[in-house]
């Protein structure tokens, strides 16, 4: 029962006007919560689900499928990025504030022996989210701030 009554929210939730859930540690393979999502965003065009993958976007086929039938379902992996239906790769050029990307991104030299580096994307591991959060709250040690 707590189950369902999680599953009733969540769905309330998304379907919210203008909603933005982020989601990180989810593999999109539950069809009920896929569904549920699908539901919320299909009824609420202008709400947004963003999900933070760990690993390569081929490795979780289900959200691909998900996020091509719903616009406002964006995925974030360490290779690329679904948004707005429509794939791609990083962009591996030097970003213009790096400063604020640092431990979002990583940029490393092309290991097929190429010119360009390649830019990898790292908050769909836990860990890396929680440093970089807590660095854009001010506390630079990736440790808890004072209070919590």
């Amino acid at each position: 029962m707590p189950y369902l009554a999680m599953i009733d929210r969540l769905r309330a939730f998304v379907r919210k006007p203008s909603s933005v859930l982020v989601v990180c540690g989810y593999s999109f393979r539950d069809e009920h919560l896929n569904t549920c999502l699908l539901e919320g965003l299909t009824g609420s065009p202008r709400s947004a689900v963003f999900g933070l993958l760990y690993g390569d976007l081929a490795n979780y086929p289900a959200a691909v499928k998900l996020a091509r039938t719903a616009g406002n379902l964006s995925l974030l992996a360490k290779d690329g990025a679904l948004i707005g239906t429509r794939e791609g790769v990083w962009d591996s050029r030097d970003p213009v504030n790096s400063a604020t990307l640092s431990g979002a991104f990583e940029f490393t030299t092309d290991p097929a022996g190429g010119p360009d580096k390649v830019a990898s994307f790292h908050l769909g591991d836990f860990a890396c989210l929680g440093r970089f959060l807590a660095t854009l709250i001010g506390n630079d040690k990736g440790g808890p701030t004072h209070g919590i």
